[in-house]
């Protein structure tokens, strides 16, 4: 189907409220399903102030026509990955599709968390049902392996470059459909992973337990690194501490001092006001204190657990630290540590920082870009009831100039499991280090105005030191 046609098309789309659903309450007719693509389509050739940024426009369309072409009836949860690899195509953190309360085949999920590390792919977290099973890596889904399922998941992501869709695509992973809707289901719907345990066995497990929370309750609390309190994790079952970046992720944002006062660590997770009732702007000036009276060497900020949230609320971070970052007696740098978590509003400030006081980068790169599509319209489609979002406004950031799709590390660092599963966090090692000759030696080049034109930044020239030692001060 050309171009054209797909416009056409779109651009006559009537929809019928439910009437048009098959018999069946969890799939829907080819017209139907038809129905919501155009919509779809429509929303974000009318809304989106960019959507062909990262994908041309005749891929996007010729996707479109894909999902168009489609005869059979169409589950609602094959329905749900079809749309979203649609939408993915934006490369917008907040063009995305959400489930709803009531949406059918999407009421229970599987209660287990994953994470891709360095090394593969690997349980993090479950029930009492999978206990043995946690601290496992999987070698395969349904007999494909494991990167190539993750890729297979990964299509139908949000994130606005390949490496954040491939993390989105971890929760997919406790998700039922989801496995069903990319080919890694048998035909009798049934699941099987082949492990590799702790103790470095290997074994078929099947996924025969779910528990009642819904997909729509995805949020905070269900994102990694933030895992529900019901579930047993990696560090209860092996006996060891969590990273000391995971050891407070319950608090919106906190700081102290390590080894004395040589370093002051702040680390801000969710922009939102704090349970305690402190004001935000009341918590910056008694950090920022802090740092004026104290004898540090070097500050850490860790972003690394930063989902978004509201940006007004980082705002006064960057204020306050220009105004003492370059008379402070004795502060020689600042470390920014943030991963493909760091997303909106966290690449945000990471982004403000880098404007304002050049801190040096370590970990791998923000989950979305400095530069952000914020404000969706938001639209519930009238036969699988989803919820689709896409975005309106554009938000700057740095500069108009600015086109990475990431906030890059100068310094790249990814933990291995065997790190997270004993409480290494060889990332705040490196961050000690940290200090102004180095901080010179990154910004080499670089103008008052446009600092991502840094070798980091600009063509992905940030030094590996995933595999070498690193020795703590």
């Amino acid at each position: 189907m050309r171009v054209s046609n797909v416009i056409l098309l779109i651009a006559v789309f009537v929809s019928n409220g439910r009437s048009a659903l098959a018999a069946d309450p969890h799939s829907l007719s080819p017209e139907a399903a038809a129905d919501e693509v155009r919509q779809v389509v429509s929303l974000v050739l009318e809304h989106h102030p960019d959507p062909f940024a990262v994908t041309s426009r005749a891929d996007f369309e010729q996707r479109a026509a894909e999902l168009l072409d489609r005869r059979a009836p169409i589950s609602i949860g094959q329905q749900y990955f079809d749309l979203s690899s649609l939408l993915g195509l934006v490369a917008d953190t907040h063009t995305q599709l959400h489930t709803m309360p009531d949406t059918p085949g999407f009421e229970r999920t599987y209660p287990l968390r994953f994470k891709v590390f360095e090394d593969g792919l690997y349980i993090i977290a479950g029930d009492e049902h999978y206990r043995d099973i946690i601290g496992s890596r999987i070698v395969s889904i349904g007999g494909i392996p494991a990167d190539e399922a993750l890729e297979r998941l990964a299509d139908a992501a949000i994130g606005e470059h390949a490496l954040r869709r491939r993390v989105f695509a971890e929760n997919y992973l406790y998700v039922p459909e989801s496995y069903a809707a990319v080919g890694l289901a048998r035909k009798d719907g049934t699941v099987w992973l082949e492990i590799e345990t702790s103790a470095g066995y290997r074994r078929r497990v099947e996924l025969d337990h779910t528990w009642d929370r819904r997909w729509d309750e995805f949020g905070w609390e269900t994102l990694n690194p933030f895992l529900p309190a019901e579930l047993i994790t990696v560090h209860d079952v092996f006996g060891t501490e969590p990273p000391f970046y995971l050891q407070h992720i319950d608090d919106n944002y906190w700081f102290t001092f390590l080894d004395g006062e040589r370093y002051m660590y702040l680390q801000v997770n969710l922009p939102f006001p704090k349970e305690d009732g402190e004001a935000p702007m009341d918590y910056h000036l008694r950090w920022i204190q802090a740092l004026r009276n104290s004898d540090v060497e070097v500050l850490i900020i860790d972003l690394r657990n930063n989902p978004g949230g509201s940006i007004n609320l980082t705002e006064p971070i960057v204020g306050l630290l220009a105004q003492q970052y370059f008379v402070h007696p004795t502060l020689n740098g600042v470390a920014v540590l943030i991963s493909t978590d760091t997303v909106s509003a966290g690449s945000v400030l990471a982004a403000r920082l880098e404007g304002a006081i050049r801190p040096v980068f370590i970990g791998t790169p923000t989950g979305s870009a400095p530069n952000l599509v914020l404000e969706p319209r938001e639209e519930i489609l009238p036969h699988s009831g989803f919820q689709v979002s896409v975005s309106r406004e554009q938000y700057i950031a740095t500069r108009e100039s600015d086109i990475r799709r990431a906030v890059y590390p100068d310094l790249y660092w990814k933990n291995t499991f065997d790190d997270y599963a004993n409480g290494r966090d060889k990332a705040l090692e490196l961050a000690r280090t940290v200090d102004k000759d180095l901080r010179a030696k990154v910004y080499a080049g670089t103008s008052v105005y446009t600092p991502w034109l840094r070798p980091s930044q600009r063509d992905g020239g940030a030094v590996d030191l995933t595999s070498a030692a690193i020795d703590s001060p």
